[in-house]
């Protein structure tokens, strides 16, 4: 009996040490851990049909949510790494929501996206540059990592390849936990 109690307390180290660690693992270079997770505040935002969105029609799904500009160097060094990343995580589960501060709106992205040939992207606009001041953006460009519930996980200021196999294996474990947070590993067998 004492054998099997300390074996059930040695397990339950083991599940204790592996979550901390995974909860602290470095993140892909430029992207920055939001501890605990942050509320969004509101804001709004204005997709390629004329709908507003805000915070609550973001949840339910992980999202990198990008603010730019098309008068952006880094933002639009940046823009291919995203349509790449949508490519190839975007679905029901993962959504990369790029949202330009142009004050054109509309009429600059789709200038922008005609040039550029950007074409799985969907375009969002906040032409007032509302939401850079409410989510605390310093400079262009900035990304949120938000989890399932809308919570902000992390942040990356500046331009990062968002295509990169470091930055694409962070955003499944994130798809696969649902929530941004690790889940503990089943004790080996």
């Amino acid at each position: 009996m004492i054998n099997r109690a300390w074996l059930v307390l040695w397990l339950l180290g083991v599940v204790l040490v592996t979550s901390r660690a995974e909860a602290e693992a470095p993140l892909p270079g430029g992207i920055t851990r939001v501890t605990p997770p942050r509320p969004l505040p509101d804001f709004r935002i204005i997709d390629s049909e004329g709908r507003e969105l805000g915070p609550k029609e973001l949840a339910g799904r992980i999202v990198v949510l990008n603010l730019w500009a098309t008068w952006c160097g880094p933002c639009v060094h940046e823009m291919p790494s995203l349509e790449r990343l949508q490519t190839a995580l975007g679905s029901e589960k993962l959504a990369v929501i790029a949202v330009s501060l142009d004050r054109e709106g509309r009429r600059a992205v789709e200038r922008f996206r005609a040039s550029t040939g950007l074409k799985v992207l969907k375009s969002y606009y906040d032409p007032r540059g509302r939401t850079g001041e409410v989510l605390g953006a310093s400079g262009l460009p900035l990304t949120l990592i938000l989890n399932t519930q809308g919570e902000e996980i992390a942040r990356a200021t500046g331009s990062l390849d968002w295509s990169s196999p470091e930055v694409l294996a962070y955003l499944r474990g994130l798809i696969d936990t649902g929530n941004g947070r690790p889940q503990p590993r089943a004790p080996p067998r």
